[in-house]
Order: structure tokens, then sequence, then C-alpha cells
């Protein structure tokens, strides 16, 4: 075969087909995993359809390589040396392929067009064969402009359509968590001996519904917990619960006196509220940070505390206030800062003045801040706390949090201290649905998760039935 240097623009994609075609026809077991697979791939075709036309080539793609790679994690000894063989050709054509699709990308004119009929060729023959039994999911996805039209509830969805998305997230979901603990680690023997031994200690917990802990050879701790209703429901009942409070961030085509964009609100969809509840989609980057357990102080310093809230319009004038705050209430102080920081727009709106007595209340968590009254319902919440100084905003605020939330109904992490999955009408702070992650996404609080010790990080992160 021809290195990747080797290959012109232009290669005949027949080979990379029959590779494939040789695999399926030859292994019945293959053709199974791809169907299992074929959920995934058609989520990234139709995700590639709503980018601008310059862009959905890549897209494209990379949803094929991204599918050879969810099958190359299977084990395939058992079918022996020419399976393997098989599948890596498959795997360097496909290479290939983004090699030649990023010079196609260069170029212009008949030969991006000529390159593009190449690479959605290749496309479209692999998901011809692979999309049998989800056409009705694929088919609804390509003419839905919201996915409320398909996922509209668990009753009206057919048994089929239910297994197929049960199966591929399944598998996602196995394989991200399992990603997530070996972080940092060599493709060694070790590293595929401890992922087989994570996988059976998950699954073994999982199919019994219960906890599984796992202690990290650096130190770092993480706890699966499972949800008591099927991630299906769980969805559904926040769909409805909030149809008029769910919201999520957009920016305006209206612009302030700064020229900047405006910040507006729309009310959350289904498809809005299914991603951002979906715990292994927010394993990457800063959003897993929104499952650190917050339920203790951290020890650090008044001076760390202070540097977390440097520049922040004098917030960091508080940082006493705040790490005595932490170790009164015994809670994380990087997330008092974090939700701090969020509410009060970075310090610049921390009080509110009562009109009818000219009194200052002042309230630094956003606690009583009602979507239909925020301002209002604020200073009452501050009144009836008689929250009358920083300090008192500040320690009350954190009481608050700890004994209604975080110690009273076990909602340890900002994921559930939004969410409150275990009772879904009650006490979710926050109506918008990126809330939990607009709090991580603070570069000093990215920067002091990052050098955290990972034997002083411990991580909660839930499972549900389906």
């Amino acid at each position: 075969m021809k290195s990747a240097l080797e290959h012109d623009l232009f290669f005949d994609p027949g080979a990379t087909l029959e590779e494939g075609f040789s695999i399926k026809r030859s292994f019945t077991a293959i053709q199974i995993m791809l169907e299992e697979l074929s959920g995934i791939a058609a989520d990234m075709i139709e995700a590639a359809e709503a980018l601008p036309s310059d862009l959905k080539n890549r897209a494209f793609i990379n949803s094929c390589c991204d599918l050879i790679g969810e099958i190359r994690k299977y084990d395939f000894e058992e079918y022996g040396n020419r399976v393997d063989k098989a599948i890596k050709t498959l795997d360097e054509d496909l290479g290939l392929a983004e090699i030649a699709l990023k010079k196609g990308l260069e170029s212009s004119g008949a030969e991006l067009k000529e390159a593009s009929s190449i690479l959605e060729s290749l496309t479209d023959s692999i998901s011809y064969q692979t999309y049998s039994r989800t056409a009705k999911i694929a088919g609804s996805s390509s003419k839905a402009d919201n996915l409320n039209e398909i996922y509209v509830s668990e009753e009206e969805l057919d048994e089929e359509e239910k297994t197929v998305e049960r199966k591929f997230r399944e598998v996602d979901e196995m394989n991200t968590y399992l990603n997530f603990l070996m972080q940092g680690e060599h493709e060694s023997a070790s590293y595929f001996a401890r992922r087989e031994e994570y996988k059976k200690k998950i699954l073994d917990k999982i199919s019994k519904g219960e906890e599984a802990l796992i202690e990290l050879p650096n130190g770092m701790h993480v706890t699966f917990y499972p949800m008591p209703a099927s991630f299906r429901k769980t969805v559904y009942i926040q769909d409805n619960y909030c149809k008029q409070k769910a919201q999520k961030a957009v920016k305006s085509a209206k612009t302030g006196k700064d020229g900047q964009p405006i910040t507006e609100y729309k009310i959350a969809q289904y498809n809005d509220i299914y991603t951002a509840m979906l715990p292994y989609e927010h394993l990457s980057d800063s959003d897993k940070y929104q499952f650190i357990d917050i339920s203790k102080s951290e020890n650090i310093s008044v001076g760390k505390v202070k540097e977390l809230l440097s520049d922040k319009n004098d917030l960091d004038e508080n940082a006493e206030d705040f790490y005595t705050a932490s170790k009164v209430a015994d809670i994380s102080v990087v997330y008092l800062i974090s939700h701090a920081r969020y509410e009060t727009d970075e310090g610049a709106d921390i009080s509110r003045t009562d009109k009818e007595t000219d009194i200052e209340y002042f309230d630094y968590y956003g606690y009583g801040a009602y979507d239909d009254n925020t301002t209002q319902g604020m200073i009452d919440e501050s009144k009836r706390h008689g929250w009358l100084t920083k300090r008192d905003a500040i320690i009350g605020g954190t009481k608050l949090i700890k004994n209604n939330y975080v110690e009273g109904r076990n909602q340890k992490t900002r994921y559930t201290i939004r969410y409150n999955p275990n009772n879904e009408t009650e006490y979710q702070y926050a109506s918008d649905i990126d809330w939990t992650t607009k709090q991580v996404k603070k570069q000093a609080i990215i920067d002091y998760y990052n050098d955290l010790a990972p034997s002083n990080t411990y991580y909660r992160i839930p499972y549900y039935s389906e």
C-alpha cells in the first residue's frame, strides 16, 4: 500500500470500500457492531448537515474516522490477524482521505467539487450498509428542524428506536468514562490491563444499579453513581417542568453601547436540555469540573482565595469572608467563588436597593433571583435573611446553599445543584441549563483545578438506567 505522502489528492475510494465490505462479508459480528454504532454516525452526519457548506466535508470525514475509531475499540483478537489487518487498511485509507480533504479545502473550483464528490460517495456507501436498522431515526433527523419532533416522549417511540439509541449511547458512555479515567496514561500493557479492570468494575456495578468508586493510581477518586429514572424520562420531566424556566443564553443580533452583542435568553428546547444533561458529553476540558465534589472545604490559604478573586471589581476584598464561610459551612471555597463570580457578573452586581425603604441589601449567590422578577426576588430574600453587609451575605448565603442543597438534599456537585435528578420538581438552583459549565469556564477556576494534585480531586459522575 502507498504511504500517505505517495497518494495524490484524488485516490480511488473503491479499494477502501472493498476492504470495508470484505470485512462485512467475512465476519458477521462486525456488521452487528456497525449496526449498534450507526446511531453515532447518524448524529455526526446530522450535525454536519447543519454546518456551513465549506465545513461539511471535514465534518463528514471526521464522522467516518470516528466511526472506525469506535469499531477499533472492540477486541477483534478472536477473529484473527486477517480482520485486524483489514481494519487497519480501512482506517489508513480513511486517514488518507482526510489528508486529501485538507488539500482539497485549500484548492478551489472543480478540484474542491470533485474531492467533495469522492468523500460523499465514500460516506454514502458506508452509511448505506450500516443504517438499515436506524433508517427511521436517521430519516427523521435529517428532516426535523428540532429534535422535539422525534424525541417527544418515551411512550411515542417504538422499541426498535429505543433499543438502537440505548445501545449506541451505552457504548459511547462507557468508552468516554474509560477515556476519562485513563487520562495521561500511556498505551502500554498495564494501560490496557487497567482499562479492562475499570471497565469490568463499572459494568458490574452498573448492572446491579450500584455505586462504583474507582481509585486511580495517581490518587484521584471517581465515583459513578446511579440515577433512579431513565435518562429519557429525566429529560422529559425536565423539559415539561421547565417549559417556561429552562433557558439557554444566546447572542442577540442587537449590540450594546460598547458594540458587543447583547446576551439574551431563549427557552431551551428538548434537545438543548438533552445535551446539557448528558453526563458523558461533558467529561473533557473544563466541563468536567462540574462533577467535582464540593461538599468539603479545601485546604487552601486566604492568599490563594484572594488570588482566585483578583481583578474582579474588588471581590478580592471579600477573600477572608469567603474563606470563613467555607470553613464554617464546610463547603468548597472554590465552588463558592465560581458561583459568586458568575451570579454577580464578576463582582459588578452584588447589591440591590429597596425603593420603599432606600436600604441596600447584598446577595452574592443570586438567591431569590427568579426569572419573572429577579431584582425584587433578591431584595426579598436578602431582607428576609438580614443581609445588610457583604460579610452577612457571603456567610449567610453559603449556609443556605450548604443546608438546602449540598447537605440537605445530597446535591454535592454543580450538576446536581442545577438539575437535582433525584427530585426534579424542586430545589433546582438555576434556570439556565448552562449554569454548571459557565461557572467552571472562568480562567482562574480552570487554572486552580488544573494545578490541583490528583489525590485532592473527587469526582461524582451520575449514570442513568437507559
